[in-house]
């Protein structure tokens, strides 16, 4: 389910990529927490109180719905078990729910979000937006970025992103991206990407035609 819906979603059948998404009832909240409906997430969340031991999602789910006080701790309780605390360096894959944390420790003038940051940038700083290897390490640096005050800077990787193919920055949604909303570079951007959506939905259903036929 998490890769049909990634697949749809990737050619621009947004509708159709949250209805598959309906089918695994962990991704449609998901998308219900980008959407800020609150009142379904929360209750999904009462309804399901230990859905992992580090409680990633819920940490998630409540950073992505504004409610940072109920982020935090679920954040900090995920980092610390499957990175030791922020020890060591962290993992790429790993990235996101960092971004989150970070952004919530600054948000409360935390001086340990600028640690977290470090942490990301040790991930990011290798790379240049040209050289970055994935969608998601352009999408995570870009965070990286707007949490250091670079919105242009930011908008440099998003677009690095979609020339190499991207067209969904579904990383863009967290809060702390909000910002960029307002931004020429950026809305530009999302008009690209549409367009790239339209060009790789038209070879999709192609190539669909074709299965169906063989």
């Amino acid at each position: 389910v998490y890769f049909a819906e990634r697949l749809y979603a990737r050619v621009g059948m947004v509708q159709r990529a949250i209805e598959v998404a309906e089918q695994d009832p962990f991704i449609e909240i998901g998308y219900a927490a980008r959407r800020k409906e609150k009142e379904k997430v929360l209750g999904f969340i009462a309804d399901h109180p230990q859905i992992e031991p580090t409680g990633d999602l819920h940490g998630i789910w409540y950073f992505q719905l504004g409610e940072f006080e109920a982020a935090l701790p679920l954040l900090k309780a995920s980092i610390d078990q499957t990175n030791g605390g922020g020890a060591h360096r962290i993992s790429f894959y790993d990235v996101s729910w960092y971004l989150a944390y970070a952004h919530v420790l600054l948000a409360q003038d935390d001086p340990y979000g600028d640690i977290i940051l470090g942490k990301i940038k040790e991930v990011t700083e290798e790379f240049s937006p040209e050289s970055s290897p994935s969608f998601d390490l352009s999408q995570a640096a870009a965070g990286v970025e707007m949490l250091s005050g670079n919105p242009d800077r930011a908008v440099d990787w998003l677009e690095a992103a979609v020339d190499r193919g991207n067209t969904y920055l579904d990383l863009t949604l967290h809060p702390t991206f909000a910002p960029l909303k307002e931004n020429g570079r950026y809305k530009a951007l999302q008009e690209r990407m549409e367009i790239k959506a339209i060009e790789y939905r038209d070879e999709f259903e192609a190539k669909m035609a074709d299965y169906k036929g063989t």
